[in-house]
């Protein structure tokens, strides 16, 4: 590796490792809550589209 490279990794970091360089506690809270709605949002979804399936049955 050059200097230069060198240089650039170790200050150009991504947003992800900054946040939790930055600001560990709230970051992985944070990451908690948006892992628990994205699991909300997929259980809402496959309700709403099994719901969704037995509508279009008109004999049940």
């Amino acid at each position: 590796k050059t200097a230069g490279s060198e240089f650039l990794e170790e200050f150009l970091m991504s947003e992800e490792d900054l946040l939790s360089w930055t600001f560990p506690k709230a970051s992985s809270a944070l990451w908690g809550v948006y892992k628990s709605r994205i699991w909300h949002l997929d259980i809402i979804w496959i309700n709403d589209l099994a719901n969704h399936k037995k509508n279009l049955r008109p004999w049940k």
